[in-house]
């Protein structure tokens, strides 16, 4: 009879895959990737993206900026733009593009002083990975 016909199963022989660790199911995420995935990966997060312009316009109030990424062999799904009051925090999405320019048509406020920033991200299997982010950017509205 062994365990006296309990039914109980040993704690050594019970598995619950739903309870591995989080760290478990990362090395498992990765080791499903393809070399070229994690290539594509590592060259994702080690990219930056530069400003090559930024300029405002006081006719229509517009603000453009024109941006390239540092590696051109990279493709990458698309382009993230933040904006903040603040130089170092409060940082929000005001925008996406596919494009290396991309134009705020409300910009802000006379006399304020707004802060852009931006990352590209490319998704690989499924999940999404994002570039270094880009220096910050500056507009006073005059």
């Amino acid at each position: 009879q062994g365990d006296g016909g309990s039914g109980l199963i040993p704690p050594e022989d019970q598995t619950d895959s739903a309870q591995k660790p989080e760290e478990d199911n990362i090395k498992d995420d990765i080791q499903t990737l393809t070399v070229s995935q994690k290539k594509t990966i590592a060259k994702v997060k080690g990219m930056s993206i530069r400003y090559t312009s930024a300029k405002y316009k006081k006719s229509n109030k517009t603000y453009t900026i024109k941006f390239k990424k540092t590696d051109k062999n990279c493709k990458l799904d698309g382009y993230l733009i933040y904006k903040s009051t603040q130089k170092s925090s409060g940082f929000s999405k005001v925008g996406k593009t596919t494009k290396l320019t991309w134009t705020d048509k409300k910009p802000g406020k006379k006399g304020k002083t707004y802060y852009y920033r931006l990352r590209g991200y490319r998704e690989v299997a499924g999940k999404t990975y994002y570039t270094e982010w880009s220096a910050k950017k500056s507009l006073t509205i005059k």
